[in-house]
């Protein structure tokens, strides 16, 4: 199996998010960006197969960003995190206990790890990349339920769930529907999950990598 981490390229159009940005802008320069990565997601928007959505470093807060578009195998989505540069390669360095910044990356923070709340959700979806993420303070960070050829890279997950309860809080986590369906071909690499009060890695399903994981 082939994974693809492309760049933007001539396949579909660039679309750029920041926390300056205006859901009712066009999206298609950093000038007139949008300001959430959950519009950017979702069948609202213009995004679609082949397309490339960046997203400026900055705090978006406690946005619940549910996927509802999905590429395919020749035209796969890319979500790609950045510094100051469209395409540049941010690097927390991040070590355990080290605190997260919003300047170097964009952040998702739920403000509350005990509130049920996940970050990211792909459910059923197929063919998107996530890179340069950080993540922190929901009871879940990214939920992978029947999604399939999905690539996290660079993902940055701390503070899930709550440890009084019996079982809480989820890092990254990958599934196959109730029929053993999806949760196929996904592939993690770089991706840090601290501090998960019961799973970090989660992974269920056929054909799934992880790299250099921690």
């Amino acid at each position: 199996k082939a994974y693809l981490i492309r760049a933007a390229s001539d396949l579909g159009d660039t679309y750029y998010v920041s926390v300056d940005g205006n859901d009712t802008n066009p999206g298609t320069s950093e000038a007139e960006a949008w300001k959430t990565i959950t519009y950017a997601a979702s069948s609202a928007g213009p995004v679609g197969a082949g397309d490339v959505v960046y997203i400026k470093a900055g705090n978006y807060g406690n946005e619940h960003v549910a996927f509802e578009i999905s590429g395919n195998d020749s035209l796969p989505i890319l979500f790609a995190g950045y510094q100051t540069t469209p395409g540049d390669s941010p690097n927390l360095n991040h070590n355990f206990g080290d605190d997260l910044d919003s300047t170097i990356m964009p952040l998702l923070d739920g403000n509350n790890r005990d509130s049920g709340d996940v970050a990211i959700t792909l459910y059923s979806q197929q063919y998107i990349t996530l890179k340069n993420f950080q993540i922190t303070n929901y009871e879940a960070g990214i939920d992978g339920w029947n999604a399939s050829n999905i690539i996290l890279d660079n993902i940055i997950a701390t503070a899930f769930g709550s440890a009084d309860s019996s079982y809480s809080g989820s890092g990254i986590s990958f599934s196959t529907d109730e029929n053993g369906n999806g949760g196929h071909h996904n592939k993690l690499s770089n991706c840090f999950v601290e501090n998960a009060a019961a799973e970090g890695f989660s992974i269920v399903g056929n054909h799934n990598e992880l790299y250099h994981c921690t």
